[in-house]
């Protein structure tokens, strides 16, 4: 078996910063628990939104 290193964002509380997990959010969200804070932690995916370009814009 050959493993492959893959880079996994981490979730994090937002409260403590207590690491929850790693993975990806394709789509949809994920809601974990913080054993420390006790507070449920909402992750969910975020569009990405191309970046501005002035070009863009001067040119209406």
């Amino acid at each position: 078996m050959e493993l492959i290193a893959v880079s996994l964002n981490e979730m994090r509380c937002r409260r403590c910063g207590k690491l929850l997990g790693k993975g990806d959010i394709k789509d949809g969200s994920v809601e974990l628990y913080c054993p420390r804070c006790k507070k449920r932690v909402l992750f969910c995916r975020v569009a990405e939104v191309a970046p501005f370009s002035e070009h863009e814009e001067t040119e209406k």
